[in-house]
C-alpha cells in the first residue's frame, strides 16, 4: 500500500468567478512529479494561473479533464509517496446501462452537464447538495469519493487521507447578532445541518443558540479536512462588506464553497437568479427575472423588484424597496426603509443611509445621508 502525501484542491481565482475552465492539463495517472512540475492550468476571464506540484512524489489520482469547468474547492489530483498500485482505472458507466438518477428534487441547481453525468454514473440526485450550484465537476469528485470510500478508509487512518464530504453539513463563519439569524434560518429551511460555528472572539467551546463554537479561524483546515465543505458567511455586513469580502477570499482559498440560504418564508420567483453565498431572511421578495450577485445579502422584509440587478456583497436591510430595473453596485449598503425610482443605478461601495429616497443615480462610492432625498 503507498503511502499518501497529501491532495491538489482548485483555489478560488476571482470570487465574482466560483468556477474556471481547466485549460491544460500536463500530468496523468502515475506520472512522477518534482516540486515545481506543471500539473494544469486554470483559467477564468480576469485571471490565468497555473498550479505546480508543491511536493515530490507521484500522481495517484487526477479527478478532472481538459476543458472541464472546475469549481473552486474542487479536487483536482491526489499523490502519494509511491508509484499507484498498477489496477486500470474503473470504466465509467455508459448512459445505455446507467441506472436512473431519479427526477431533480426540489430546490436542486445543477448545470446539464452535472445533471447528465449524475445519471450516467447511476448517482441518486437526491444525493446531491441543496443550495449550491452542483457542477459537472463536483458530481466527478462526489463519484470518484464515493467509488474509493470502501477502498480507502484503512489509508485514510493510517496516512491522513482527507475524509469524504458531507454535502450538507454547513459552517457558520461568525457568532454574533448576523450569525444568529443564519442559525434560525438554517434550521427552519432544513436543507443542512450546522457543523458548528467559526468565531473571532468567544473561545471554543462556547455556544451561540445551541450551536458550538470550534474555535476561531485557525481551526477551519481541520474542520475541512474532516470533511466539511460548506460555509455561510456569518459576520454582519453593517460597516463590515469589505470585511465579509476578506472573509470570503480567505475561506475560498481553504477550499470552502459557498451555498446561497433562504428563509422558508422568504419570496423569490422562478426567474429570479441567485448566486453561491446570497442569503434572503424572511418575508423579503425577490422578483421576476431579478439577478443577485455573490454573496449579497437581502435582509429582512427588502423588496426587490423586477428585474433589478443586485451586485457581489451588496447589503439591502431590513425594509429597503427597490423598484423595477434598479441596479445596486458590488458592496453597497443600502439602510433600512430606503425607496427609490424606477431604473436608478447605485454605485460600487456607496453607503445609502436609512430612510433616504434615490430618485437618481448614486455615484461609486458616495454617502447619502439619512432621511435624504438624492438629488
Amino acid at each position: 500500500m503507498c503511502k499518501a502525501v497529501g491532495q491538489v484542491i482548485a483555489p478560488m481565482l476571482s470570487v465574482n468567478e466560483p468556477e474556471a475552465q481547466l485549460v491544460d492539463l500536463f500530468v496523468a495517472r502515475g506520472a512522477k512529479i518534482v516540486v515545481g512540475d506543471r500539473l494544469c492550468t486554470l483559467e477564468t476571464t480576469k485571471a490565468t494561473f497555473e498550479i505546480q506540484a508543491e511536493a515530490e512524489g507521484y500522481i495517484h489520482n487526477v479527478l478532472v479533464t481538459k476543458g472541464q469547468r472546475v469549481a473552486a474547492g474542487t479536487l483536482l489530483f491526489e499523490f502519494s509517496s509511491e508509484p499507484p498500485i498498477g489496477q486500470p482505472d474503473s470504466p465509467p458507466i455508459s448512459a445505455g446501462s446507467a441506472p436512473d438518477a431519479g427526477p431533480p428534487p426540489d430546490g436542486l441547481l445543477a448545470t446539464e452537464k452535472g445533471l447528465r453525468l449524475a445519471r450516467e454514473l447511476g448517482i441518486p440526485l437526491s444525493s446531491l447538495p441543496i443550495g449550491v450550484l452542483v457542477t459537472e465537476a463536483m458530481v466527478r469528485e462526489f463519484s470518484a469519493r464515493n467509488l474509493r470510500q470502501a477502498r480507502t478508509l484503512k489509508l485514510e487512518s493510517d496516512s491522513g487521507f482527507k475524509a469524504p464530504f458531507d454535502a450538507n453539513e454547513l459552517l457558520i463563519f461568525g457568532a454574533g447578532g448576523h450569525a444568529k439569524m443564519l442559525i434560525d434560518l438554517v434550521r427552519q429551511a432544513d436543507q443542512y445541518h450546522l457543523a458548528g460555528l467559526i468565531a473571532e472572539t468567544p473561545p471554543a467551546g462556547s455556544e451561540v443558540l445551541g450551536v458550538t463554537v470550534l474555535g476561531r479561524e485557525d481551526v477551519a483546515q481541520s474542520l475541512y479536512d474532516k470533511g466539511v465543505r460548506l460555509m455561510v458567511n456569518g459576520v454582519g455586513a453593517i460597516e463590515r462588506n469589505r470585511t465579509r469580502l476578506e472573509i470570503f477570499t480567505r475561506m475560498a482559498e481553504r477550499g470552502f464553497a459557498f451555498p446561497h440560504v433562504i428563509h422558508p418564508r422568504a419570496v423569490v420567483e422562478p426567474s429570479a437568479e441567485i448566486a453561491g453565498g446570497v442569503q434572503i431572511f424572511g418575508m423579503a421578495f425577490v422578483g421576476s427575472a431579478a439577478r443577485v450577485g455573490f454573496g449579497a445579502v437581502i435582509n429582512t422584509g427588502a423588496i426587490v423588484s423586477h428585474d433589478c440587478r443586485i451586485g457581489d456583497l451588496a447589503h439591502l436591510t431590513p425594509g429597503v424597496v427597490l423598484a423595477g430595473r434598479v441596479e445596486v453596485g458590488v458592496g453597497a449598503l443600502v439602510g433600512m426603509g430606503v425607496t427609490t425610482s424606477v431604473g436608478v443605478k447605485i454605485g460600487e461601495w456607496a453607503r445609502i443611509g436609512n430612510g433616504a429616497r434615490i430618485n437618481a443615480d448614486v455615484p461609486p462610492n458616495a454617502i447619502v445621508q439619512s432621511g435624504a432625498t438624492w438629488p
